[in-house]
């Protein structure tokens, strides 16, 4: 006979609950009957060791949490203030999106906790805007924070996956991690920051578009520039009554002006002799967008913003575009790149820098980054590349 586990109901329900998960949801999930879960949850019967880690796998939580006296205050889901707009954005996050949130969170304590161990201190951030300054300025102090010059970006291979590597480490170097977690729906969450003074963090949604990402990693540094949290969508909306819409119209306009910058973008002839009624083609903005390593919508945004298209022609290629849907990632490839593409080289790099000094184990090393002990040389030459 299976070995029962002496866990508390109350523990059960936290675990399921935390975890955005109906009654419903956890028995399909556990692969038994929703009246298990319900006697389970009311102390009524035991679950097996077995079906407790298979809770522990299914709720994301570790499995030592399980055998606790009681349930946990927190949820370890951090709060922070939700910039959605939209029908589709309810209060209740996805499950998917919760451990998203909670996940970043705890590799944050993590890397504070390696830094410790390696006896060093993390990077204070120290980027600083102001809405008053205008969202041009606030371009600029980001870019010059970032040191990506104009040049580089321009020189950079019509690659927009280099592109996207290039800004990622470019964050990174600068003390901000940046997490990207797949499964949640790109209508749910684009992106989200998470403010504090030492290592502040960055998440993207890894199913968007490459240029879908370096558009919301600008937008959420614009976030953390101004020493605030979000969960955003981040796409072109219109200014709407309250605060919260401003700052999002705010963001997006610092993400644009830093990726298209006004005087790189006026340089290109045929922009400059432009005016509000002037035509472009779908190959022009193509090409433009090429340049920029952007997407075509923000080029069209910044030719709005400069006066060089009008918003009917701007709103029909927005519609159009939509409907035809962003170019993504295939999915599958190999699963350590993608564990460590998640982690980002920041938070790598220290784990494989304490199992280098002897402060962690193999074992320890390799559930960090979430590969197999046999794949460290892998991921040396992941933070290498």
């Amino acid at each position: 006979m299976a070995t029962k586990a002496l866990v508390r109901p109350s523990i059960l329900s936290w675990g399921r609950t935390t975890a955005g998960l109906s009654v419903e949801d956890a028995a399909r999930l556990l692969a038994v009957k929703v009246e298990q879960v319900t006697s389970w949850e009311s102390g009524a019967d035991l679950p097996t060791i077995g079906q407790v880690r298979r809770m522990a796998d299914k709720y994301r939580r570790p499995l030592n949490v399980f055998f606790l006296p009681n349930p946990p205050t927190e949820s370890g889901e951090p709060a922070v203030p939700d910039f959605r707009t939209g029908e589709n954005h309810q209060h209740e996050h996805s499950r998917y999106l919760r451990f998203a949130l909670r996940t970043a969170n705890e590799w944050r304590l993590d890397t504070l906790d390696l830094y410790k161990e390696l006896q060093e201190e993390p990077i204070k951030f120290g980027l600083r805007v102001s809405r008053e300054e205008g969202a041009d300025h606030a371009a600029d102090v980001i870019r010059s924070w970032l040191q990506i010059s104009v040049g580089d970006q321009l020189a950079w291979p019509n690659d927009s996956y280099r592109a996207l590597r290039e800004w990622r480490d470019a964050t990174e170097r600068n003390g901000i991690l940046v997490f990207q977690f797949g499964r949640v729906e790109v209508h749910e969450m684009r992106g989200s920051s998470l403010f504090f003074e030492e290592l502040p963090v960055v998440i993207l949604n890894a199913g968007d578009s490459p240029n879908g990402r370096i558009f919301t990693l600008m937008h959420e540094l614009a976030h953390l520039a101004l020493r605030g949290s979000s969960l955003c969508d981040v796409r072109y909306v219109e200014p709407l009554p309250g605060a919260l819409d401003n700052v999002e119209i705010f963001c997006n306009a610092v993400a644009g002006a830093l990726l298209v910058p006004r005087n790189a973008l006026l340089a290109e002839p045929d922009v400059a002799a432009a005016n509000s009624q002037s035509e472009w083609s779908d190959v022009r903005v193509a090409e433009l967008a090429g340049r920029f390593k952007v997407s075509r919508l923000v080029i069209l945004r910044r030719l709005l913003s400069l006066g060089k298209t009008n918003e009917a022609a701007y709103s029909a290629r927005h519609y159009l575009w939509s409907v035809a849907g962003p170019d993504r990632e295939a999915g599958g490839g190999d699963g350590r790149r993608m564990a460590l593409n998640s982690r980002g080289q920041l938070f790598t790099k220290l784990v494989l820098a304490a199992y280098s000094s002897k402060k962690i184990t193999l074992f320890d090393t390799a559930r960090r980054l979430g590969i197999k002990a046999d794949s460290i040389e892998f991921a040396r030459d992941f933070i290498r590349s």
